[in-house]
């Protein structure tokens, strides 16, 4: 129907343009895409993604027997390059737990790096009084170019603390998400 906010038609004119209206909602009905159309176009959509991109995740836990004052890898989880992929991205996070076996009210600090492949590392640090549970957590994104099939992306977490403690735990997880 005509809208109103158009101003007025002489009333010779108004059934050619209702007329017109109405053709021009049934050929929108008519062209517009079917179940079946829409199906197919997310169906070739999934393909081609599937086609052009592969995600893997990332997963690395260990209990240390020892975390030293000096920076040591943990919890390593290696990654091979697939054939047909020169691009990544990676994003992770390392985690490091532990119970400081220091005197109640001594500080040591955790530090936590999250290391892809050689890339630099965001470093976070908790102070963990004596006696007491602590952990710090680290996240970190590269984005890899010129990969090559059959190379290793390695993501691990990078630990130090100056005291003697119990129950370490460190861990890495993300994701990379290759690109051709």
């Amino acid at each position: 129907m005509r809208n109103s906010r158009q101003g007025a038609i002489p009333s010779e004119l108004g059934w050619l343009i209702d007329t017109l209206d109405d053709f021009s909602d049934r050929l929108r009905v008519l062209e517009a895409p079917s179940g079946e159309n829409l199906a197919n176009t997310v169906t070739k959509l999934q393909a081609s993604i599937a086609a052009t991109v592969l995600p893997v995740a990332v997963r690395g836990y260990e209990q240390p027997a020892a975390i030293l004052p000096t920076a040591s890898d943990f919890a390593i989880a290696n990654t091979v390059v697939p054939d047909g992929y020169t691009r990544a991205i990676v994003q992770a996070t390392a985690v490091a737990s532990l119970r400081s076996n220091a005197a109640a009210g001594v500080t040591g600090g955790l530090v936590v790096a999250c290391t892809i492949t050689s890339s630099a590392s965001y470093t976070t640090w908790n102070d963990v009084v004596g006696q007491q549970y602590g952990f710090a957590a680290a996240p970190n994104t590269a984005i890899l170019t010129g990969l090559v099939a059959g190379n290793t992306i390695s993501v691990r977490a990078r630990v130090s603390f100056p005291q003697s403690f119990t129950l370490g735990r460190a861990s890495v997880d993300g994701s990379i998400l290759f690109l051709r």
